[in-house]
């Protein structure tokens, strides 16, 4: 995955250097088949570390290309285009809420995994470094008073869609 996320990069700054120089811009093959043919790397994690930065900038000189083109395209092919990208949007803002979604989810499961941490019968699993064992206590003690939601309350349907 960070092979992809370089050569995203490499190609975005090729593609900006290139414009930059007064040369013409580089006609993308395919933005959309590109687009989501790269997407399918950056599903999980990726889209929120360096790698997902390259990637939404690589995709934002893509589409940008592929809109300057829509003046010399007929007007089927531009609605086409302006449809497309609006099921784009709409696909992203919903991938958006899934992320709100995880990680509520993922914040209400690491807080009960601390309660299991420091277990008063469990004793020989504990730190035997006082000072380990006081910072650990003291972490577990603002985890476990730090409030979150269940994910009683949150809609049903939405584990299909965003939890593993």
């Amino acid at each position: 995955m960070r092979r992809s996320a370089s050569a995203l990069f490499r190609v975005a700054i090729a593609s900006a250097r290139f414009t930059l120089s007064g040369g013409q811009r580089p006609r993308p093959t395919s933005p959309p088949a590109d687009h989501h043919a790269l997407n399918a790397a950056y599903i999980k994690d990726e889209i929120i570390s360096v790698g997902g930065l390259f990637y939404a900038v690589a995709t934002f000189i893509a589409v940008r290309a592929l809109l300057e083109t829509i003046p010399r395209r007929r007007a089927a092919a531009s609605a086409l285009i302006a449809l497309f990208l609006m099921a784009d949007a709409g696909l992203w803002a919903f991938r958006a809420a899934g992320v709100h979604y995880v990680l509520r989810y993922d914040a209400f499961k690491t807080r009960n995994d601390w309660v299991e941490l420091l277990r008063p019968d469990k004793r020989e699993d504990w730190p035997t470094d006082q000072q380990e064992l006081a910072i650990t206590r003291r972490i577990r003690d603002e985890v476990i008073l730090r409030k979150v939601a269940s994910p009683s309350f949150m809609p049903r349907w939405a584990d299909r869609y965003w939890v593993e």
